[in-house]
């Protein structure tokens, strides 16, 4: 993959969750439970959980991981919903997600797939560490052209190392002599995204 293609799989990553209209993935919190309701609740059942290959003791089986981007369940829905979708969101936000939704249908199949493990993988980063990504995203993209080109290199070569190599390869002076510590830093927090291909 060129790195015009690495870095617009990286910015389109990064954009998902911020440019995803209302309603893509989001959990609702539920209205606090009254009294009524909480003495109407059903009673805990004694009932043995049903076992299985996978099933955790006292715990409810996990979900799968979602595969889609909310590019995916755009692409999914019919026109009747994407317009409602639509007429939620603001004008320039609007204008933003459908740019990135032409990108992202412009890409190669295997680079939409990738791009869903990015997006996999920064969705289930805690809240907090999300954020930090989509701002060092951001800083990402106001670098000069030489650092940008520097910091695209490198993330071409983390990308071939598991996440215990690519710890100690940070701790490198290999590493460090090549980049300034905020861009140091940058490129960890980055690379959090970055699914690993040998």
């Amino acid at each position: 993959m060129g790195l015009a293609a690495t870095k617009t799989l990286l910015m389109l990553t990064l954009a998902a969750g911020a440019l995803a209209p209302a309603g893509f993935g989001q959990k609702k919190t539920p209205p606090p439970r009254t009294d009524e309701q909480k003495a109407a609740r059903p009673a805990k059942s004694n009932a043995p959980a049903a076992k299985g290959p996978d099933a955790q003791k006292g715990a409810a089986p996990r979900q799968a991981p979602n595969p889609f981007t909310p590019i995916d369940r755009w692409n999914a829905m019919n026109p009747k919903q994407r317009e409602r979708m639509l007429s939620r969101m603001e004008p320039e936000r609007r204008k933003q997600f459908i740019d990135k939704l032409q990108k992202f249908n412009a890409l190669p199949k295997a680079e939409q797939q990738l791009l869903r493990e990015r997006h996999e993988r920064l969705s289930n980063l805690p809240p907090d560490q999300q954020q930090v990504v989509r701002r060092d995203g951001a800083r990402f993209e106001k670098l000069p052209p030489a650092r940008r080109q520097a910091m695209l290199d490198e993330f071409q070569k983390v990308r071939k190392m598991s996440e215990s190599e690519r710890s100690t390869y940070f701790a490198t002076p290999e590493f460090r002599d090549k980049f300034y510590p905020n861009e140091q830093q940058m490129i960890a927090n980055l690379s959090k995204v970055i699914p690993v291909r040998k």
